[in-house]
């Protein structure tokens, strides 16, 4: 059960480490232990959902490594083997974990790339395997760049700023090249578990990265669905807009069949940020597609499995596990969907659409069409009416039966294609076909020149809108939405 006090396992131990943690001074002299003492207090406050004060312990951390040189080679040279790897590993780590609190948090980062004379990690007696690690550095090192050059302040030509997303995406898709596209044939040396869970996260991180990238794009396409500049009768589905935010749904969707994966095999962790913020990222991305979908024509429609309930109930069992931050997160989703539905009904009583009032009530995709995104079609589980706030009586009623556990199986091979795919969307070309895209397929048509003017000025407005970070974004589309008389 939810503990009412929000407290995660270990809070009365954690806050007594803090009333006799060394001052900085001693952390210093303490070398190596001191980084890699206030790094791990950095990861319980990040999992506590202590954001900025993770942020300021792992900058910390990150300052105290600097300090002693760990973030050059030449410096490690008077250590024996096995501490140089371990330094280097220390490093690498703590700089990861840096540039995603940064990100989370929205602050900058506390050492550039250039000034980094480390090579990355390699394969080492005693030590795990290096490949991993290294493509979880590459990831928070794509993360840092999209934060400074996509959402950085500083003012960029529009020539600079598309060259910046087409090294970015192509950074991504380099990346991906490193990931096992199956899930339980990975890493085999590191144990089956160890390695599934292992290659799950980088596919979450990775997924979380292409959100991050393309997310403007569709909290703009909302923003015009909600102000009416946009309707059924359009292609939208056939313009470059709708074309990547179809991306961001699918990217979504392949981030939520990784967490069922996890979830299935009992390896989601209850207390894990990651663990939570893919939910919750993807849970965000389902309830933006019902927007989307209002304004594409049933053939259009997007029916996603996994879907939004899916997502729900990963959030749901996560609560019931114990993990109050969670429940909030839930809640706000909920609150969320509740005001989108009831901004749809509310259209449709206006224009007497041709959909059903029963449809919007039960349907949360809006899945009038017959565009499914990808394997099976499924439908909303009974107990999970969304928006009405009330919770599942047991555990029971989010467990998997017989029959989802055959499709987790299924699904237990994650889409290496989509980076095949997304890398040719900032190529200058025109796109003369217009065509829609295919159930589970992704952007393949470059975009325009005037499609690029239109996306710089998306992340260079300075207005925030529905296209700031995650919390700014969604406060304003559900303020929208109530002050929309829902």
């Amino acid at each position: 059960e939810i503990d009412p006090s929000g407290e995660i396992p270990g809070t009365e131990l954690f806050e007594f480490i803090l009333g006799n943690f060394p001052s900085l001074g001693e952390l210093y002299s303490l070398g190596r232990l001191g980084v890699e003492v206030t790094a791990l207090v950095a990861v319980y406050m990040q999992n506590s959902n202590r954001r900025e004060e993770a942020y300021i312990y792992i900058s910390t951390a990150l300052r105290l490594a600097i300090s002693h040189g760990f973030h050059r080679e030449s410096r490690l040279e008077k250590f024996a083997q096995s501490e140089r790897v371990r330094l280097n590993r220390l490093w690498w780590t703590v700089y990861m974990q840096e540039r995603r609190l940064a990100a989370a948090t929205g602050n900058p980062s506390g050492i550039n790339d250039e000034a980094i004379e480390l090579p990355l990690p390699t394969n080492a007696p005693g030590f795990g395997p290096a490949a991993p690690l290294c493509t979880n550095i590459k990831i928070g090192r794509v993360v840092g760049r999209i934060i400074s050059d996509l959402y950085g302040k500083e003012a960029e030509t529009e020539q600079t700023f598309v060259s910046n997303v087409q090294d970015i995406v192509q950074t991504l898709y380099d990346i991906s090249q490193d990931i096992p596209s199956e899930l339980d044939t990975s890493m085999r040396n590191f144990g089956s578990d160890l390695s599934l869970r292992t290659t799950a996260m980088l596919h979450l991180m990775l997924y979380q990265a292409t959100l991050l990238t393309i997310r403007p794009i569709m909290l703009h396409v909302t923003q015009l669905i909600l102000e009416g500049n946009i309707s059924s009768s359009e292609d939208l589905s056939r313009t470059p807009l709708g074309k990547l935010t179809e991306t961001c749904i699918e990217a979504a969707r392949r981030m939520l069949k990784a967490i069922i994966v996890l979830k299935s095999k009992n390896m989601l962790v209850v207390f894990g940020f990651f663990d939570l913020e893919s939910a919750v990222s993807a849970a965000i991305v389902m309830v933006l597609m019902t927007l989307y979908n209002s304004a594409c024509p049933d053939q259009d429609r997007l029916h996603p499995t996994p879907g939004l309930n899916d997502a729900l109930e990963v959030l749901q069992f996560l609560a019931d596990k114990g993990n109050i931050f969670a429940f909030q997160r839930l809640q706000e989703a909920r609150r969320l969907w509740e005001l989108t539905r009831a901004f749809l009904q509310k259209g449709h009583a206006e224009t007497n659409s041709h959909n059903s009032a029963s449809e919007l009530d039960h349907m949360p995709g809006f899945a009038t069409g017959n565009r499914t995104n990808n394997y099976e079609n499924s439908s909303c589980p009974p107990q999970w009416e969304i928006g009405s706030f009330q919770q599942p009586s047991t555990e029971e009623n989010i467990t998997d039966n017989a029959a989802n556990d055959a499709n987790v199986i299924n699904m237990a091979t994650l889409d290496n294609n989509l980076w095949d795919e997304i890398s040719n969307i900032w190529t200058l070309r025109p796109d003369p076909e217009g065509i829609a895209l295919a159930p589970g397929e992704l952007v393949t048509n470059p975009l325009t020149e005037d499609a690029y003017r239109q996306y710089y000025a998306l992340y260079n407005n300075g207005q925030g809108s529905f296209v700031g970070d995650d919390m700014e974004g969604l406060t304003d589309l559900g303020r929208y939405l109530f002050n929309s008389g829902t």
